[in-house]
């Protein structure tokens, strides 16, 4: 099994979705920005869609772009978010269910002499808003040992035909789904609670890593 680098920017963004398996519930609060709307209606129950950590103005990277962003939110009145900044949930980079300077600093550290995050991290919080105008992919959060964990794609176009999913670490394998509409993640059923499972996922021109953790009991979906 490979392993991912203790050094890379994309391993600390996977730790900091380990954090995010209680990060369901109602909002609490926040910049004021565009509202959720429904992804798709027939979500199997569990299922979320997730955004990319960093990208606030979802075009798919965690770039300059975000940075200035993440700026004048903090910046504004309120924190009011300008309209290009379609999730703001994304620029909560210390997972916190707030924007504030400790984001804008990890946010730098990330981008420091890089023009973009290699390989950014995706996750899912319902405290924050995010319009999600590119979804992905939906998933789950968390497992319980011998559980099947969808990876479910969103964005039109993508298929296993032209994209991967391989474990990088933890007690997991991926197969395809059998409607070919992306690939299932069977959890080890000798998994304990507390192990978590880290996702390499790679699309046309784009790769993500996801996790997601190992619970005695799945968490719902927020809704």
């Amino acid at each position: 099994m490979p392993q991912i680098r203790l050094g890379s920017t994309a391993f600390l963004l996977a730790l900091l979705l380990m954090l995010m398996f209680s990060a369901t519930g109602s909002a609490l609060g926040g910049p004021q920005a565009h509202p959720h709307r429904p992804i798709q209606p027939d979500f199997q129950e569990g299922l979320v869609p997730v955004f990319v950590l960093g990208d606030l103005n979802e075009d798919g990277r965690v770039d300059q772009a975000d940075r200035k962003l993440l700026a004048q939110i903090l910046a504004a009145p309120g924190n009011h978010a300008p309209m290009a900044a379609t999730c703001v949930a994304a620029g909560d980079l210390n997972l916190n269910s707030r924007i504030d300077r400790e984001d804008l600093v990890r946010m730098d550290e990330w981008l420091k002499g890089e023009p973009q995050v290699e390989v950014p991290a995706l996750t899912y919080d319902s405290r924050l808003p995010c319009a999600f105008r590119h979804p992905l992919i939906a998933t789950r959060l968390d497992a319980t040992p011998g559980e099947d964990v969808p990876i479910v794609f969103l964005e039109p176009g993508l298929s296993p035909g032209n994209s991967t999913v391989v474990v990088e670490s933890g007690p997991g394998t991926v197969r395809k789904s059998s409607d070919g509409k992306g690939y299932v993640v069977r959890t080890s059923p000798s998994a304990s609670t507390g192990d978590h499972v880290v996702l390499l996922i790679t699309l046309p021109n784009r790769k993500y890593y996801f996790a997601y953790g190992i619970s005695p009991f799945a968490a719902p979906s927020s809704k």
